[in-house]
């Protein structure tokens, strides 16, 4: 039996229900992109997508698209939350998070090829991009 065309290299990065994972860096380059892939659907699953930047980003835009011909053409998703972040974290003062967004993928886990990066905004060094779905 052979594999379908629009599945995804195999050394793509596969997130895990309920597990952040680290995908990599975006540097000062706004036209970069981390790509990454989600589970198939499950009882346990919400549908949800969360993706997180951890560095200095000032007035990020960050955009999720997705691919079902394995990254030939992409779509656009919406960001269903846009997490607005502080200076510090309220709390504690911990250092915050450069931008936080929840992305609906809900259908999308069994072939999808996703990347994630900035359209706008000003990176200083790297920003450490890390997701989760559940």
């Amino acid at each position: 039996m052979s594999q379908p065309q629009n599945l995804p290299n195999p050394g793509t990065l596969k997130l895990t229900n309920g597990k952040p994972t680290n995908l990599g860096t975006i540097s000062a380059t706004l036209t970069q992109s981390v790509q990454f892939v989600i589970p198939e659907p499950c009882r346990d699953y919400q549908g949800f997508c969360i993706v997180q930047g951890v560095g200095n980003i000032t007035t990020p835009t960050a955009i999720l698209e997705g691919s079902l011909d394995g990254g030939n053409t992409w779509f656009s998703l919406n960001s269903s939350t846009n997490i607005v972040l502080g200076v510090s974290s309220l709390l504690t003062g911990d250092p915050p998070a450069g931008s936080a967004d929840a992305f609906q993928v809900n259908g999308m886990g069994a072939g999808t090829l996703f990347r994630f990066g900035y359209t706008a905004g000003v990176i200083t060094g790297t920003i450490t991009v890390w997701a989760m779905v559940g």
